[in-house]
């Protein structure tokens, strides 16, 4: 799959991310609210119960308090279902897709990186073998050499290389 296809993906995972953190944020602010109208409730019945020790509320007092009491039941259950929404809405497999997306875009980039320096390294070496070839037939022409050798020394590391298959000591700063 080619660097596009995966930036593709990574793109539309990035768009996934952002409804479901958006899905989400819309959850947990609904619980909020809910959360927030339990408090307002219970300081009313706070009120409603410390007017009542102290002797100052009135008899309608008893019903708002039991009407704010059911209020609360209803509203902790609402309360619970719209958390557990909210948890379930949490953009973790988004987030993790996105992650997946974003290295697989990462592995295909190194990998077509990689090819292209192979392709680059092979351009070289025909040139290199061409460069070769015409050094010793320019020294054949004036009779100083007889074979590729005589005309040209190959660098020692390079020639280690493609006898052993090593690493070339550019590669270890030298």
């Amino acid at each position: 799959m080619s660097i596009e296809h995966f930036s593709r993906q990574v793109a539309a995972r990035r768009v996934d991310l952002e409804v479901a953190e958006a899905s989400f944020a819309d959850a947990a602010d609904q619980a909020k609210q809910i959360h927030q109208r339990i408090a307002a409730i219970r300081a009313r019945s706070e009120e409603i119960t410390a007017a009542r020790l102290a002797g100052t509320a009135g008899p309608e007092s008893a019903a708002e308090l039991f009407a704010l009491s059911e209020d609360a039941r209803i509203l902790d259950g609402l309360h619970r279902d719209a958390e557990d929404h909210a948890d379930a809405a949490k953009p973790d497999r988004e987030r993790a897709a996105l992650a997946q997306a974003e290295a697989d875009l990462r592995r295909a980039t190194e990998e077509a990186q990689h090819a292209a320096l192979i392709a680059h390294t092979r351009e070289i070496e025909i040139l290199f073998k061409r460069s070769l070839a015409a050094v010793q037939k320019s020294a054949r022409a004036r009779g100083t050499a007889r074979t590729a050798a005589d005309a040209y020394r190959i660098d020692g590391d390079l020639l280690s290389c493609a006898r052993q298959n090593t690493w070339l000591a550019a590669d270890r700063g030298g």
